[in-house]
């Protein structure tokens, strides 16, 4: 069970709020290790078919490509070389300290585990000196939105519109958050969104005066207590 967040302003998913704990990061690692075991079952995971009936030499190039895939958009964008790098050389490592379906699974587990997968990290356009603020790339944007609006990740349309550069202008950005809005799933996330700007849920604490409110509910004004 993840602990509950700490939250800023009455505003859940704000930078300032997240201070990994102990706790936190060994139940990040506990549900990494549980979920990593299902890309070995995964209709989807693998780039490949038949996966676990290949050969050795094919079932590592085709694991590698797999979770080569699983990264970039477990981290919802494309990654640096220096990433690709460190994350091949610890699959190589696994993978000759481990079995095959191990070294899948540790590498998985190892992925979710990942402060990029983890925060949403935003680094921005490098702006010139004296600016006071600093864009955000398409695939920042895209995340933005994708959490804003959907308290998820980015969709297959948002991705494309990210790696075309399409989310650069206020115009396209307005373009996607109206389809966004459109969507079913924004009802729950504008939901949460007003709750924790009005404080409305904090009704749910109230204790309704049972003598001016029982009958509202088919109750007895006042208690009534077994005397011996």
């Amino acid at each position: 069970v993840f602990p509950d967040e700490i939250g800023l302003d009455e505003f859940e998913g704000m930078g300032d709020g997240q201070i990994p704990s102990a706790y936190q990061v060994e139940e990040i690692q506990k549900a990494a290790n549980h979920f990593a075991a299902y890309s070995l079952v995964s209709p989807i995971f693998f780039t490949c078919e038949n996966w676990d009936n290949l050969a050795n030499e094919e079932a590592t190039t085709c694991g590698w490509s797999s979770i080569l895939r699983f990264a970039q958009r477990t981290w919802r964008r494309p990654m640096t070389e220096a990433e690709i790098t460190r994350l091949e050389t610890y699959w190589n490592q696994t993978r000759n300290a481990a079995t095959l379906p191990e070294a899948v699974a540790l590498t998985v587990s190892a992925v979710l585990q990942s402060p990029a997968f983890v925060f949403k990290i935003e680094e921005g356009i490098a702006a010139d000196a004296g600016q006071d603020a600093i864009a955000l790339s398409d695939w920042e944007m895209a995340s933005r939105l994708s959490y804003f609006l959907w308290d998820s990740m980015p969709d297959g349309e948002l991705f494309a519109a990210a790696a075309n550069g399409e989310l650069s202008t206020q115009s396209s950005v307005a373009t996607q958050a109206r389809r966004m809005l459109d969507n079913p799933k924004a009802r729950t996330s504008v939901i949460s969104f007003h709750h924790q700007l009005l404080g409305t849920h904090e009704v749910d604490r109230v204790a309704p005066a049972r003598r001016a409110h029982a009958e509202l509910f088919g109750l007895s004004p006042t208690l009534s207590f077994d005397q011996d």
